[in-house]
């Protein structure tokens, strides 16, 4: 089997010391991407042909790699080391008898490329097939989930011609995406539905033939991320400023799919920063910032650096503003914000005297925060003693998002009273009799929780916040003490997928680690909703392996 592996980018920033009314600057030290290429002719001799290529697919000369043929028991039958040539090709021979065998070529890195490794079982009785992957447009590595199918054309090499070979097209979890028969030439163009995709993430892409009497079984597979592009707007209250008056600028993050909240989005006058600024939970910002440059047009623009690979960076289209001189405006037009005033005045006075004593309870802000049951403070309580109802909204602890469909119920002195969140996440039950209760919410896919209310109340129950973390985020929560204990440094785990860290496990304990990935991914990319108890048992066995890692870590 083919398998060119790809290694993450591996980026790491620390912010130097500067003196007084410096920024400290982040410094950035990234290896690059590599892949091997494995190619097996049959003969006399096996001559086995490698490929060194960067992230960009260019090939990479005068770089030494370490090629091994061994028994599939691991008995070592050779191992060669060589010099890539101007195509970035090496190619070594071995005599051995007809059978199976593991190959494998290794490149060791350097300053500005990461080791890389790759291994291909051979069945060196049939004829060995090499499986290549391209799109029929855009990029392999890149796919656009705003875009309804993608077409990847499969080829198929071997001695024995590449026509009518049976290929799968799969997910990183083996699920079948498309299929189809090569025709004479050795090709066939597979289209897969976006939607048959999944969410936002980084995955592989895997295409496979079983072979047949002629040709041996081969699979090649890339890594992908799937994304979804963002798109960021900007408008400002005025086309017109004073110099060093404030201009209010307003805008929205969001992808196809939905707003993005809490993101930092930067505004710039040109190249000049100058605020940053957090989405809210509708993907919204607003700020107030002054312009003190000397007259003449500016052109402002939001800015958001992505900050994961599938959340690619957007910048909005400028929006200019004049600056005028200081003292430019009009004397009469002084009246103008004047007069406002005093109108908004009587507004807000008449207002307060038709106003009802008792307020709504207020709307809860649909941005992250810590999981739990939270009540309203005082300031947002009801003056009105007594109430007998408990309502509120049900939000995702990380995304904000309300949650519907999650079941509250209330069980104490009297009948159990329950209540089942609408699609903004909203309940409320009505009449709870007096006593002391306890407030449980759950929801298949998020963790329960509950917590003790007094009734009557003050109106403190009337406006709760119940925060549920998912259960795919609690299981990765629980597999990364596990995950920051096979890496270099503390969080550089976001870099990897969970397969690439298993690979980086010691032989003693790499089964184990395995069995851990395999269950952490199925439980976050399942369909239907995580069962609690395979979480808990990730959590568990994460621990476990994670101090038998660093035990293993400190013994070397």
């Amino acid at each position: 089997m083919h398998r060119p592996v790809v290694l993450r980018v591996l980026a790491v920033a620390a912010l130097l010391a500067a003196p007084a009314r410096v920024a400290a600057q982040p410094i950035v030290s990234v290896r690059a991407e590599t892949r091997i290429e494995l190619r097996v002719r049959r003969g006399a001799t096996v001559r086995v042909g490698a490929t060194l290529r960067d992230d960009r697919g260019n090939s990479l000369a005068d770089r030494q790699l370490t090629v091994r043929i061994a028994e599939p028991g691991g008995v070592q039958r050779g191992s060669e080391t060589g010099t890539t040539d101007a195509r970035g090709e090496l190619e070594v021979t071995f005599e051995v008898e007809p059978g199976t065998y593991q190959f494998e070529a290794r490149y060791a890195g350097d300053e500005s490329y990461d080791d890389t490794r790759v291994e291909l079982l051979l069945d060196l009785e049939r004829a060995h097939v090499r499986l290549l992957m391209s799109p029929v447009e855009g990029r392999l590595d890149r796919l656009d989930l705003d875009v309804p199918t993608h077409r990847l054309r499969v080829r198929a090499e071997s001695d024995a011609g590449g026509g009518g070979l049976e290929v799968r097209l799969e997910n990183e979890l083996e699920e079948l995406l498309a299929s189809g028969t090569t025709a004479e030439d050795g090709s066939v163009v597979l289209e897969v539905a976006s939607a048959a995709l999944g969410s936002p993430a980084a995955g592989r892409m895997i295409v496979k033939t079983s072979g047949d009497a002629q040709r041996a079984p081969a699979q090649t597979e890339v890594l992908v991320v799937r994304f979804r592009p963002t798109a960021l707007t900007l408008t400002t209250t005025a086309a017109r400023v004073e110099a060093g008056q404030p201009v209010r600028v307003e805008g929205q993050l969001r992808t196809s799919e939905r707003p993005l909240a809490r993101k930092a989005v930067g505004i710039y006058a040109g190249d000049r920063h100058l605020e940053t600024v957090l989405t809210d939970g509708e993907g919204r910002f607003a700020r107030e910032i002054v312009l003190e440059d000397n007259e003449g047009t500016v052109a402002l623009t939001a800015r958001f650096e992505g900050d994961a690979p599938w959340r690619p960076a957007a910048s909005s289209e400028p929006v200019e503003v004049r600056i005028e001189p200081r003292g430019a405006t009009p004397a009469r037009w002084l009246l103008v914000p004047i007069a406002l005033s005093a109108l908004l005045l009587g507004l807000l006075w008449w207002r307060g005297r038709r106003k009802d004593a008792s307020a709504e309870a207020p709307r809860s802000s649909h941005v992250p925060a810590p999981p739990g049951i939270h009540v309203a403070t005082e300031a947002a309580a009801s003056p009105r003693a007594g109430r007998r109802d408990v309502a509120g909204i049900a939000l995702d602890a990380d995304e904000g998002e309300p949650i519907a469909g999650a079941r509250v119920e209330l069980t104490g002195p009297g009948e159990p009273l329950s209540a089942v969140s609408d699609d903004a996440g909203a309940f409320a039950i009505a009449e709870v009799p007096d006593g002391r209760w306890t407030i449980r919410v759950e929801h298949a896919s998020y963790e329960s929780r509950e917590a003790i209310v007094d009734v009557p109340h003050r109106g403190a129950l009337a406006a709760l916040q119940v925060r549920l973390r998912s259960l795919r985020q609690v299981a990765l929560r629980k597999y990364a003490p596990l995950a920051e204990a096979l890496v270099p440094q503390r969080r550089w785990w976001a870099f990897w997928t969970p397969r690439e860290l298993a690979d980086r496990a010691r032989a003693s304990v790499r089964g184990d680690v395995e069995e851990v990935t395999r269950a952490v991914e199925e439980v976050v990319w399942s369909a239907g909703p995580p069962a609690p108890d395979s979480v808990e048992e990730i959590g568990r066995r994460a621990s476990e392996l994670a101090s038998e890692v660093r035990e293993d870590s400190s013994a070397r």
